[in-house]
């Protein structure tokens, strides 16, 4: 088996979370409404990423916004529960969710839930002049189908190619199309004021399907250097590797995200077994683990557990945590094998962290992301091999350079080209042209 296998049961902080009550929100009624399926502190990348947005929105513009997301399964209640997280002021909403088996008889009893919820919610919030759903869920396309039967502006934004973009909607079997896919493309092409896309290959697909290209807006993600930022001397590597508990030493490829089949984790594992490398390696994989991905994790675990390499290590933290940027600052490498993403923002993250990255080819997303070698390898071969392969040419090239000065290079060229400023502006230049538009 691989030399040793740890795993870290650390708990996420929630101390930014605080009782709705102990704030006075003393602004001006907010006018945007955010609609997102899972919203922090529950682990969510998309979630993570509207945050940050939303902070810098109202601290930076006059628009500012409250977020309505689903009550985590375990803790439903029928009443709204809300809570404040950084200042942005969350509403918890619970349906039948919980209801099992599954079935349309559900569904529907769902749906009826959630658009009696936003009829109600929405009727008696009329400041909230712009729908802003995150992710192609139900819960998000009830607001839609409310809001704009209440005349409110509608942006809807896809974040994952193969779920929630059209395209897929029209792929899938008959029996859905014909019962739930047809209408959520209809809301879609009817009911939807703005299409934010986060890659070209979103943008594609709505194109694909007849969307007007005016409706799109195609940005890629952006990450504050405020928040993921090179280290600036190997002491500080050093240092923050003995805070966490890592392996002083070592190389260490990093890979964040939930740990399940899309995410591919057993591709690294197998990636690592074929590593050729002299100096000892750990491949450390952060992300949360819910239940119904434990067979995968334990698959994970067996497969780690029939290598027998005493140079390399597989560390596992199944749980989310708030100082990823800190792991990433302690680590050399970022490694990606995920079969599908809207964009993958951690990959950016890394990116300003001065990580390079080795990542499997998504279509019109990979190119984003590795602009030249400098950046990483795009692996477009499914042998683990070949990924092995890139990840030594990438060591190779940092010990040919300044470690230092290679993070903070990469880092630099990654803030300019995915600049936060703009990115920021992009969404309330949005939320202005909306809101000037006539009913």
């Amino acid at each position: 088996m691989l030399n040793k296998i740890f795993f870290s049961n650390s708990k996420k902080n929630y101390s930014g979370v605080q009782n709705c009550r102990e704030i006075e929100n003393k602004q001006n009624e907010p006018i945007v409404l955010v609609v997102i399926r899972t919203y922090p502190p529950r682990f969510s990348g998309a979630g993570l990423r509207i945050h940050r947005l939303l902070i810098n929105i109202k601290k930076y513009y006059r628009h500012y916004a409250e977020v309505v997301t689903l009550q985590p399964d375990g803790q439903k209640t029928r009443e709204l529960i809300t809570h404040f997280l950084d200042g942005i002021k969350i509403n918890l909403v619970s349906v039948r969710t919980s209801c099992k088996p599954k079935n349309y008889i559900v569904k529907f009893m769902e749906i009826l839930d959630l658009l009696f919820f936003f009829y109600k919610y929405l009727n008696k919030n009329p400041h909230f002049r712009i729908i802003h759903v995150v992710g192609g869920s139900w819960f998000g396309l009830a607001s839609i189908i409310v809001g704009k039967l209440l005349g409110r502006k509608i942006i809807l934004e896809q974040t994952l190619l193969g779920a929630d973009d059209p395209l897929t909607l029209t792929k899938k079997n008959k029996i859905h199309f014909l019962t739930i896919g047809w209408l959520k493309l209809f809301v879609l092409k009817k009911m939807v004021d703005k299409i934010i896309c986060i890659s070209p290959a979103l943008e594609k697909a709505n194109l694909e399907v007849g969307i007007d290209k005016e409706k799109i807006w195609t940005r890629p993600n952006s990450v504050s250097s405020e928040d993921f930022f090179p280290i600036q001397s190997r002491k500080e590597k050093l240092t923050l590797r003995r805070k966490l508990g890592l392996p002083i030493n070592d190389n260490i490829l990093l890979s964040v995200g939930r740990i399940c089949e899309r995410k591919n984790q057993i591709f690294l594992v197998k990636s690592l077994r074929w590593l050729d490398v002299q100096a000892n390696v750990t491949l450390l994989l952060i992300g949360p683990l819910h239940k119904k991905d434990e067979y995968y994790y334990y698959k994970l675990i067996n497969l780690a557990q029939e290598y027998n390499d005493k140079n390399k290590k597989l560390i596992i933290i199944p749980k989310a945590m708030d100082n990823i940027g800190e792991y990433m600052r302690a680590s050399d490498i970022f490694v990606f094998a995920s079969k599908a993403e809207g964009f993958g923002n951690v990959l950016l993250e890394a990116l300003m962290s001065g990580l390079p990255v080795v990542m499997k080819y998504l279509p019109r997303i990979s190119e984003l992301i590795i602009r030249n070698q400098y950046c990483g390898r795009i692996v477009r071969d499914e042998n683990p091999t070949e990924f092995a392969k890139a990840i030594k040419e990438v060591l190779n090239s940092i010990i040919k350079e300044n470690e230092l000065d290679y993070r903070i290079k990469l880092h630099q060229e990654t803030n300019r080209h995915y600049n936060y400023e703009d990115y920021i502006k992009g969404y309330v230049q949005i939320y202005n042209t909306l809101l000037q538009m006539k009913e």
